[in-house]
Parts: structure tokens; sequence; C-alpha cells
């Protein structure tokens, strides 16, 4: 949060977050958005990130990590059995009842297991990795954007965000030169909407600030730290107006006329 202007120095209490997130643990094994919620592999995998950063990264007053450890908070072996209790066939579901597997909780679920040192336990990661990738659209057949990523297998629905997760899932598994960056970056900037905001797919007039998030991290995935340049383009959606107004370029041109009409004029005197 330090990294945001005019959020230097807040003061967070961790105890009180870990205590929360550990109310939403849930006797399948995974974590839900709010207590005594349904648990899904997407918020699993965002509890186990917050409680690894606070492990790993908050500090205390002096400058000493914080003491507070996974272990202490964590239900390791019930957490990945939850975790493994998605899978279905080469990819994951959302939850062990879901009906389909999709992209967002197969990144979901490499992204957790990584978290655990239990990667592992995916004793097929190359299987895992081939259903993300044949997610991506190189060839469309039934009018998918080109270069993003599909939730699932001919769900026909090129996005921002099973894009972004995608690329996270493979990261993970260091296998993002499989995929075709050029491509996947064409797409992301495409989805840049009207009004200068982010959509999930291309052609919208209206955005939202989530998929500017997920569209600047699924830059920095696919080209490095430094995007700036990819966005140093003219908006298609608004062209940049002209060097000199009309107006102004009027009032030159009658100026250069009437010096022309007067050096014509002495000239004939």
């Amino acid at each position: 949060h330090n990294d945001y202007i005019g959020m230097t120095n807040v003061d967070i209490n961790e105890t009180a977050m870990l205590v929360f997130l550990n109310r939403t643990f849930t006797d399948e094994g995974g974590f839900a958005q709010v207590p005594e919620g349904k648990a899904n592999l997407l918020t699993t995998y965002q509890a186990l990130y917050v409680m690894d950063y606070m492990a790993t990264r908050i500090e205390d007053e002096d400058g000493t990590p914080y003491a507070t450890t996974m272990s202490t908070w964590l239900n390791k072996t019930a957490v990945i059995d939850y975790i493994l209790s998605c899978r279905d066939g080469d990819a994951f579901m959302s939850t062990p009842d879901s009906k389909v597997a999709g992209v967002t909780p197969t990144a979901a679920a490499i992204m957790a297991l990584d978290i655990l040192n239990s990667l592992t336990t995916l004793s097929d990661t190359q299987s895992v990795r081939d259903w993300i990738l044949d997610r991506q659209v190189i060839t469309p057949i039934a009018g998918e954007y080109v270069g993003g990523f599909t939730e699932g297998y001919l769900t026909n629905d090129t996005n921002v965000v099973s894009t972004y997760y995608a690329l996270e899932g493979l990261n993970t598994l260091n296998a993002l030169d499989a995929v075709d960056k050029s491509i996947a970056t064409d797409f992301v900037i495409s989805c840049q909407a009207a009004d200068g905001s982010w959509a999930m797919t291309p052609n919208y007039e209206e955005g939202e600030t989530t998929y500017i998030g997920y569209a600047m991290q699924a830059l920095k995935l696919l080209n490095g730290q430094d995007i700036k340049s990819l966005l140093l383009v003219e908006d298609p959606n608004n062209p940049a107006p002209p060097l000199i107004d009309w107006r102004v370029l009027f009032v030159i041109i009658v100026l250069v006329l009437a010096a022309i009409a007067g050096v014509v004029a002495l000239r004939l005197d």
C-alpha cells in the first residue's frame, strides 16, 4: 500500500486481519469471501496470498519480519486436500461441486499450491500447463477475439480476466514462453474502452478500474515491467487533436493572403 500516493506509513492491524481470514476458513478446507460463506478456489488463493504476504514481507516497527507464520494460522493439509478436490481432469473447478473447469480456478489452484510449496502434489503439471495454453485463441472458430484466453473449453468468451489468470498460472509453471505474447499483448490493449479505462473485451464505451488492474498486470507478465511504451500510441477511440486549431489556421491563411495582396499591389504601383 505504500506505493500509492497518500498511503505512506499506514498502520494495519495485522492480527485482526489474520483473525478475520481464519473466520472465513470452512470445514471443507478452503476459504470463503465472508465468515460462514461457501469456499471457492479463487478466494482460497487470495487468503493464502495475504497470509504469505503477512508472514514474509510485513515488518514490525523495529524492522524485524512480522512474527506470524503460515504454520501458526493455517491447516495446510486441509487446504491442500480442498484444492485437489476441485480437480477435474487436466484443470480445476471453482468448487468441488461445480459443473465445469475454468482458467481462473485452475490458475488459482496452481498459485495456491505454489504458496504452500506443494506444487509437487500435481504429479502431471505438464497436462495442466497444456490445458491452459489450449485456451489461448490462436485461430478463432466461433467469433472469439484472437490473442486472449477463454475461460473454458469452447466457452467463446475471450476476456481480460481469463487472460490475466492464464498468464499468472503459466508464469507460476515457468511456461510463459509457450504463450504467443505478441497477439496476447494486442488483445489486452484492444480491450481499452472509449472512456480510457479497460473492459472485459474490446469495443466497450465504458470500462472499470478493476479491469485496468488486470490489463496492466497482464501486460507486465507479457512484456516486463516497462509497459509505458506499449501505451504511448494514439488512442483509436480519441484521436489526438490537430497541432493547430482550425480557427488559428484560418486567421493565418487570411493574413498570408493579405500580405501577398499587399506585395502584388506595391509592384503594380
